[in-house]
């Protein structure tokens, strides 16, 4: 074979030493699968899991009052060391340390007048670190030359068909949060005036250097004979010769995400009569947008003219000051309109009976949106080698390393500005308006009712209503128009003479020729594929019925019992743009039905009983006093979609969709929970559209939805004094899912998946769980 005429002094001095650190053959009588892998490591003594806190509380004087707290959890994930056994595992470990600080202060100025300030600070520290066990030299000896860094402790990848050597897995993503507010609360006559501030600033970053030493890949092509048919060459081979067909590294990044919030408030709670209480309340919020702290920003921008795409409107624009920037650090906007107010009552109608009421304008704050490491381009990025650089199979040597292509690396190398640097790639969008928080509309009227002191009923009529708030798209979609005109034409490059005779005309000059029709009949050509972004579009209305029965402690026994029949509907998830109104739909966290109950019970049994309070000492330790709880929960089942995999020839936004065969049932009705080959869906009620065609199933769909959920939780436990009151030894013994339920899941939801309709895990919750404890307070 290959592997023969390959001497020893023409091994790759990197697969050399590569090769020290690799395990002998655990069966040397084989060519291959000669060695197990290996997948998981077992607990070593540095990983550990833990949470502690301090609090201290001091009382200065009669009006002042100090309290703080400190906090911190730490955490070391289980180390992935395989599959290459020995030290060299590509697996990575997760590790994670956080803090809170809290401090407050209450000052009394008059027995009606109370000011509270809060202090607070957040540090989150979150990585990712590959779990090799070799030393300093060892990444050094086989650092691929011309990457973007040269980081400890990140090692060069270098891949063949037997596994991956090493690990280039490292990322940080620290967090700091700091918030401060100050609240007054001053009673005057049948006023009850809260008012105060409240600011954050937040900061969330991403130091990447995920790949930054490189990934290094070998093919067989690289050792085969063209002459020779078949399957020749090895890729193993490839890389004791040092022949890469091919590698890639990260320009390490190190981003740090910014906002601000301020909000101030007012309320008064006024008393009216003993009868009526009204409660009026404005807030206005302050929710700036996210800046990068050195404008390490960009950002897609349909309205700017591209040069290299002919002028046509769509190219990346870099925030701050200086050549090719827009002058601004934010390239979203921020909402300054957003005054709260809210509204409310309470009206006793009879000594039993109380009317209440309210509504409110909440307005959402900014958050984290995924890692720090969007909307980078031009201050992150990667290098790919060119393929076949050198000759067929083989772009580079292990020992010119990235080196061979230090002209492309250095033009490539951050910060580049340039409003074409996404051409011919796929662009990140979050338009200027997306900056601008959405808000929610909320009222209630509710009714309770206390039958007597230790009764209440109470019903509620909720609705919720979200505005302007962040929803996903594809601001790239191919108008579902061209199908009638083009048809399958769509798939077909601009070059070929059937595109040619149809009168077309290519967007721009340098349009690729061997770019499909659909592609340059985008809304932006100069770019492949979709533009997914995000915008303030989304809107959701949520309408529920809200009914609660409690029963408080009272001779022994606690129940509450709450149902809820509600109605949630949005639209954040579009097949057609073009149509994004009518894609509003029931949402995939719709739950009409929800029952849940709560109780505790003491057992009537034992000293100060009705029954066994007389019982001798040794009988009541035995049998008294014990007590029993349980929290059950049964819900509907969330709404299943539907998809298929018909041509949209670039027209659809997001997840393609099948279409309802009318007159048939959307369940099995021959189900056979037992079998897991029964299908839980009726394959005969739904049918793949042709191709151009958009399904006319909904996002999800209201009558067709999991199997309900039912779940019951129980206890029964006692407590014994040991000497004294304030020595207790607890006896529980708890029941989680004491009936067992399973609940079913993973149903396939492809039409075109041979296994359609079927749930293909029977038990996505826990099997019943029995425990036994003991707890010794002293």
């Amino acid at each position: 074979g290959v592997l023969n005429v390959i001497c020893a002094n023409r091994i790759d001095p990197i697969a050399a030493y590569i090769l020290k650190y690799v395990p002998q053959p655990g069966n040397p009588n084989q060519i291959f699968n000669n060695t197990l892998g290996v997948s998981n490591g077992t607990r070593t003594p540095g990983e550990n899991q833990a949470v502690y806190a301090i609090k201290g509380d001091f009382n200065a004087s009669a009006k002042l009052r100090f309290n703080g707290l400190f906090s911190r959890q730490y955490f070391n994930s289980y180390p992935l060391l395989g599959p290459v056994p020995g030290q060299l595992g590509e697996g990575f470990q997760e590790f994670g340390t956080t803090k809170w600080v809290r401090f407050n202060t209450d000052y009394i100025a008059t027995p009606s007048l109370l000011n509270h300030f809060t202090f607070g600070y957040n540090q989150r520290d979150l990585g990712e670190q590959g779990n090799q066990r070799v030393d300093d030299a060892y990444r050094q000896a086989t650092l691929a030359k011309g990457v973007s860094a040269d980081k400890a402790p990140n090692y060069t990848v270098y891949q063949t068909e037997f596994g991956n050597y090493s690990s280039n897995v490292s990322t940080r993503s620290p967090g700091r949060t700091y918030n401060m507010s100050d609240q007054v609360a001053w009673l005057k006559g049948k006023h009850s005036l809260k008012f105060g501030m409240e600011y954050a600033h937040v900061s969330y970053a991403r130091l990447d250097c995920n790949g930054c030493v490189g990934t290094v890949s070998t093919s067989a092509a690289s050792t085969a004979n063209p002459g020779v048919g078949g399957t020749t060459g090895i890729s193993y081979a490839s890389f004791l010769l040092g022949l890469a067909s091919g590698g890639s590294f990260n320009y390490s990044a190190n981003i740090n995400m910014l906002f601000d919030y301020y909000a101030w408030f007012v309320q008064d709670d006024i008393k009216v009569n003993r009868k009526l209480t009204l409660n009026l309340g404005l807030r206005y919020d302050l929710p700036f947008a996210r800046y990068e702290a050195r404008d390490q920003l960009s950002n897609f921008n349909p309205s700017l003219a591209n040069p290299a795409a002919g002028g046509l409107l769509g190219a990346l624009e870099f925030a701050g000051n200086g050549p090719g920037r827009t002058g601004n650090s934010r390239l979203q906007q921020t909402r300054k309109n957003a005054f709260g107010p809210r509204l409310g009552f309470a009206y006793q109608v009879s000594s039993k009976t109380v009317i209440r009421g309210g509504g409110a304008i909440m307005y959402d704050s900014n958050r984290e949106d995924n890692n720090a490491d969007q909307g980078i381009q031009g201050f992150g990025g990667s290098f790919s080698a060119p393929g076949n650089y050198l000759s067929s199979g083989i772009a580079f040597q292990f020992r010119n390393g990235f080196n061979e292509f230090g002209s492309l690396v250095d033009a490539g190398r951050p910060p580049v500005i340039s409003p074409t640097l996404a051409n011919s790639l796929s662009v990140q969008y979050k338009a200027g308006e997306a900056g601008r928080v959405g808000y929610f509309t909320d009222y209630n009227l509710t009714v309770e009712h206390s039958f007597s002191q230790a009764t209440l009923l109470r019903a509620s009529f909720h609705a919720n209503y979200g505005m302007k708030f962040l929803a996903t798209q594809n601001f790239n979609q191919l108008d579902p128009r061209y199908i009638g005109i083009y048809g399958t034409l769509l798939n077909t490059p601009v070059s070929d003479p059937k595109v040619i005779a149809t009168g077309f005309k290519v967007p721009y000059a340098n349009f690729p020729a061997n770019q499909t029709l659909a592609q340059a009949l985008r809304p932006y050509p100069q770019y492949n594929g979709n533009i997914n972004g995000t915008s303030n579009d989304g809107h959701s209305t949520y309408n529920a019925l809200e009914t609660s029965f409690e029963h408080r402690f009272n001779k022994g026994l606690y129940a509450s019992v709450a149902y809820t029949f509600s109605k949630l509907i949005n639209n954040v998830t579009a097949q057609n743009v073009y149509s994004y109104v009518q894609e509003k739909a029931i949402s995939t966290n719709d739950r009409p039905h929800v029952l849940a109950l709560a109780y505790i019970y003491e057992l009537p049994f034992g000293k100060g009983k009705p029954f066994g309070n007389n019982w001798n000492p040794v009988v009541n330790a035995i049998l008294g006093n014990w007590k029993t709880s349980g929290v059950q929960r049964y819900q509907s089942g969330t709404p299943l979609q539907v998809v298929a995999s018909q041509t949209l020839y670039g027209a659809s936004s997001g997840t393609v969709r099948a279409s309802f065969v009318p007159g048939q049932p959307l369940y099995n009705p021959n189900w056979d929970p037992k079998n897991p080959a029964s299908p839980y869906i009726n394959p005969a009620a739904f049918v793949q559209p042709a191709n151009g065609v958009f399904g006319n199933t909904p996002p999800f769909i209201a009558q067709l939805r999991q199997p309900v959920q039912l779940n019951e939780d129980v206890a029964l436990s006692k407590i014994w004094n040991i000497l004294s009151e304030r020595r207790t030894l607890e006896f529980r013994g708890s029941a989680f899912n004491v009936a067992n339920r399973h609940l079913l899941g993973s149903i396939t939801n492809n039409i075109s998946s041979s296994t359609f309709g079927r749930i293909t895990n029977p038990q996505t919750n826990n099997p019943r769980n029995i425990e036994f404890s003991l707890r010794f307070q002293f």
